[in-house]
């Protein structure tokens, strides 16, 4: 019966086509939206499809997305089976399914739950049309496990943009409106209720895209979730889903359990090894993971089989997308062991503050208070935080600067820990975890930082990617791939920095392209990249305020009126400013700056004799001309080719094919005239020095490495027989010398037997 549930998942049947649409052909995208601890089995419940009998989905989990898949208008016959890694689609299939697709149309078909909790799938149509004053679509499916819904979008407290709402909404069908960009929550009520069954759910929403939301899951099982992906406003969008984010923190000091000190345990998720000797202090993350339930289950590491020792602690831990979660293994107040999970997300509000101070108490003790000084021109300052309980949070409203943080039982000025000293930067969070227990010597404080915004790294990837310079940064970024790793790390890491980011058309006027930047030297690439950095961040009316701005490089450029000059009077203008980011700002620009002119490249070098024929041989005008020249070098004496290789000058009359076919010798025959006629054959093609046409032609006799002469007259060589060659090609230049092509083969001497 399991068997034939899963396999009514027709949302997994159409990876069929090409990754984008075609004129004519549909675009669809195809969603796994049945978690699989919803039928009693893996809850990423991996499937294999086959699609007109060729296998062309395997291991498809729960909240993929494929697409946009091109398809042909026409029906497709749909098999599924659960997956088998070994040999995939072999599992007979349960479910046959033949679905249509018409032209032109923009579709997403999913799989998922019926009301009654049956597997299903439902196909919905998508429009990929542009929206006015920059507003996104939203499209919201009923497709889980529950009866009819009420959807209401409601603008968060600290960016209210009104309510939307959609009533009575049934499984297996969707609503869609369009909404300025801003910070909304969604809830799911059931219909005519006041009372939310999921939610409300923060989603920011970005300029001009378009995203899709899925209520996913069973009302009945409380798996209800919110699968979303988001995209561009296209027809052929590549859509991604929105993920939660998770840090993990392991705060539970062994020896208040009487076990080793650094308690190294395993943690599972949802049944499957996440994490293996995970030790005390330690924090991880971020990690991704797709929204839904999941079942967490720490026990002491066992290095031979890990995950295998019996939970100490277990835990389901509803995930949302685009949450921001800590999930943290604590004590209680009493010193049991326990874990808690704590949003990392700054309200709105807040983000007025740029380096928030979050105080969390997973120690076992009862309440403190929490207080933060810093100096100022006036004196100290002082933020508190009092009754802070244990699985509780505080925040103070921190800015930039140094901070003397310290930790008191409530009520008592005697702290626990501190006053330390903590240096604050902008744009990123501090979260402080109290762990251990004051009464064994054990507390301490555990520490993560998260920054608010992306770095500089982050947010040119992401203004790459959507928005109005989407596609526009392509070649900066691969230029900053190929320079010094160090540069990487300095844009993506501490401090503050601003960016004067060249566009693509920017680095196409110099000829720079994604696919050659990473051809320039280096230490050159780096130091023109350390030439658009300053230090610090230098908003757009600071850049406006100063008349040269010092660069990493070491040099400046000269500013004025929002031009930049480089050392080389080149100009560059500000077209885009103040994209903030954790560690700094980028301001955009419409040409390259240059510290220093480039390096003249290096000229490649020549080939020589030798591989100077082969290559004519290979490609070009003379490809396929020299085989049996070639033939006879490597079948004569080893000498030859190494004088056509070697680094005294030669000149050589270099017969074409036909000239050999002239006297009945191939690539297959020639070394049948036996090696020694045949060395003195080449070498009577061959003379020493670099001789051009002028200098042949104005020779009468030419000696030959072979001891003979040739005559010449006007550009016919006229051999010790008396055969004659013409020289068809003149002045092809090696390293080591020139060759003539001609159209006959010279002779020293009559051939053996002749």
């Amino acid at each position: 019966m399991k068997h034939t549930l899963i396999t009514c998942m027709l949302g997994l049947a159409f990876l069929v086509g090409t990754s984008s649409a075609q004129d004519g052909n549909a675009s669809v995208y195809v969603i796994h939206g049945i978690q699989g601890r919803d039928l009693d089995l893996d809850a990423a419940l991996p499937v294999d499809v086959a699609v007109n009998d060729g296998c062309l989905l395997q291991g498809f989990t729960y909240g993929e997305l494929a697409g946009p898949l091109s398809l042909e208008p026409g029906t497709y016959n749909i098999k599924i089976g659960l997956a088998d890694p070994e040999n995939p689609c072999s599992a007979p299939p349960v479910i046959e399914a033949d679905v249509p697709f018409a032209a032109d149309e923009v579709a997403v078909v999913i799989a998922h739950l019926t009301a009654d909790g049956a597997p299903t799938a439902s196909k919905f149509m998508l429009d990929p049309s542009a929206t006015d004053e920059g507003r996104s679509r939203m499209t919201i499916h009923h497709t889980a496990a529950a009866p009819a819904v009420d959807v209401l979008l409601r603008g968060t407290l600290c960016d209210w943009q009104g309510d939307r709402q959609f009533d009575a909404v049934p499984n297996g069908a969707q609503g869609a409106l369009t909404v300025p960009p801003g910070n909304w929550e969604v809830s799911l009520l059931p219909a005519g209720s006041d009372t939310p069954v999921l939610g409300p759910q923060r989603l920011m929403v970005d300029s001009s895209q378009s995203y899709l939301i899925f209520a996913v899951g069973s009302l009945s099982n409380d798996s209800l979730a919110l699968l979303m992906y988001d995209g561009a406003l296209e027809p052929d969008a590549a859509f991604g889903l929105m993920p939660a984010v998770v840090y993990v923190i392991h705060g539970i000091p062994g020896q208040d359990l009487g076990l080793d000190a650094d308690l190294p345990v395993d943690i599972a998720l949802n049944g499957a090894c996440a994490l293996a000797g995970f030790r005390f202090g330690t924090v991880t993350g971020p990690i991704e993971l797709t929204p839904g339930k999941y079942n967490l289950k720490p026990g002491l590491a066992n290095p031979e089989n890990p995950c295998s020792e019996p939970a100490v602690i277990e835990a389901d831990i509803p995930l949302a997308a685009q949450d921001n979660l800590t999930i943290i293994a604590h004590l209680s107040e009493h010193a049991q062991a326990t874990a808690s999970v704590f949003s990392n997300r700054i309200a709105e509000c807040q983000k007025d503050y740029q380096s928030p101070l979050i105080v969390h108490h997973t120690a076992a003790a009862p309440a403190v208070d929490v207080r933060a000084e810093v100096a100022t021109p006036i004196g100290f300052r002082a933020l508190n935080l009092s009754h802070v309980t244990n699985g509780a949070q505080g925040i103070l409203t921190t800015w930039p600067g140094t901070w003397d943080v310290s930790i008191a039982p409530a009520g008592v000025k005697h702290p626990l820990f501190g006053p330390v000293s903590l240096t604050l930067g902008g744009e990123k969070a501090y979260f402080l975890y109290a762990v251990g227990s004051p009464d064994s010597g054990t507390f301490t404080v555990l520490q993560n930082v998260i920054a608010l915004a992306p770095t500089i790294t982050e947010t040119v990837i992401g203004a790459n990617s959507k928005g109005p310079f989407a596609g526009q940064f392509d070649t900066l970024l691969a230029a900053i791939q190929s320079a010094d790793p160090a540069i990487l790390e300095t844009l993506s890491g501490e401090g503050e920095f601003t960016v004067f980011g060249p566009t693509d058309e920017a680095f196409a006027a110099i000829d720079l392209t994604p696919e050659n930047v990473g051809d320039l030297d280096q230490a050159f690439l780096t130091e023109v990249l350390l030439y658009h950095v300053a230090l610090g961040r230098a908003l757009a009316a600071d850049v406006l305020a100063t008349d040269q701005i010092e660069m990493l490089q070491g040099g400046s450029l000269m500013q004025a009126g929002g031009v930049l000059t480089d050392n080389l009077g080149r100009t560059a203008n500000i077209i885009a400013t103040d994209i903030e980011a954790s560690n700094g700002v980028i301001h955009a620009i419409d040409a390259i700056v240059l510290p220093k002119a480039p390096p003249e490249p290096e000229p490649e070098p020549e080939p020589n004799l030798l591989d100077l024929a082969i290559q004519l041989n290979s490609e070009g005008d003379f490809a396929g001309v020299f085989d049996t020249l070639i033939a006879a070098v490597l079948a004569a004496d080893p000498s030859i080719a190494e004088a056509l290789a070697g680094d005294s000058q030669l000149t050589v009359f270099a017969p074409t094919d036909d000239a050999f076919a002239a006297i009945d010798l191939t690539p297959e025959n020639v070394g049948d005239l036996g090696q020694a006629f045949l060395t003195d054959v080449l070498l009577y093609h061959v003379t020493a020095g670099r001789s051009l046409a002028a200098d042949v032609l104005a020779a009468e006799q030419i000696e030959m490495l072979a001891g003979g002469n040739l005559g010449q007259d006007g550009g016919v060589l006229t051999d010790n027989l008396g055969r004659k060659a013409t020289i068809i090609v003149t002045d092809v230049e090696a390293s080591n010398g020139v060759i003539h092509a001609i159209d006959a083969v010279v002779l020293p001497q009559a051939p053996p037997g002749q």
